[in-house]
């Protein structure tokens, strides 16, 4: 008896992925990525700002209950330092622990009163040598009245000021002297711009963050 033999017409599948499909393969990944990272570090950088704003606010309600209790609001490092040597433990603004003008911490909102439970660090510091730096934080109305008894000429605009260097993790804005504002964050210009959120006892410079303009 005679046995025929039949060649199957199916095709391998022991064989890899061509060249070209690994080409296919490849550019639809770069793709997906172009769309998607872009994406993801906009809404990083969205939920950055949102927790500035929302901690610059608790930050704020600790400053008009301190302000309530004791007549007056927290130096600021600015004003400490025109005054010569500090005492580390009775300034209005702490600092480290060693003294150096490298970092802002309101330490006297949390003890020994608590106004608040921690002081908040800014999300977009850059700082060198500084592992978390907190909100800068100036008192106007002390620094002023130092440079006026010092025999400098000015006035301020606001109180206080709270800042965060945004998302451009810079130092833009100038703040204290009359009619002296520049590069305030709006988010209308794109998410990553220029402009520092800033924060008065009035509330936002700008509304920064919400692209709306305070009158």
């Amino acid at each position: 008896m005679c046995l025929k033999q039949y060649s199957s017409s199916y095709p391998s599948l022991s064989g890899g992925f061509t060249l070209i499909e690994l080409l296919i393969v490849v550019a639809i990944i770069a793709i997906l990525s172009a769309i998607a990272v872009p994406n993801f570090l906009e809404a990083q950088v969205r939920a950055k700002t949102s927790k500035a704003m929302s901690d610059m606010r608790t930050t704020k309600t600790g400053l008009e209950s301190y302000a309530v209790d004791w007549n007056q609001y927290p130096r600021g490092l600015v004003t400490i330092k025109i005054m010569g040597p500090y005492n580390f433990m009775t300034a209005g603004l702490y600092v480290d622990d060693d003294n150096a003008s490298n970092n802002w911490e309101l330490k006297t909102l949390t003890t020994p009163v608590a106004y608040l439970t921690s002081v908040y660090p800014d999300p977009f510091h850059t700082e060198p040598g500084v592992s978390q730096m907190n909100f800068e934080y100036q008192n106007q109305k002390e620094y002023y009245k130092v440079m006026q008894d010092k025999g400098y000429s000015g006035t301020y605009s606001y109180i206080w000021e709270l800042r965060s260097h945004g998302p451009d993790r810079d130092r833009d804005a100038g703040m204290g002297i009359s009619n002296y504002v520049e590069q305030i964050y709006d988010a209308t210009n794109g998410t990553i711009s220029s402009g520092d959120i800033l924060m008065t006892e009035r509330g936002f410079v700008n509304n920064a963050g919400s692209g709306r303009k305070s009158q």
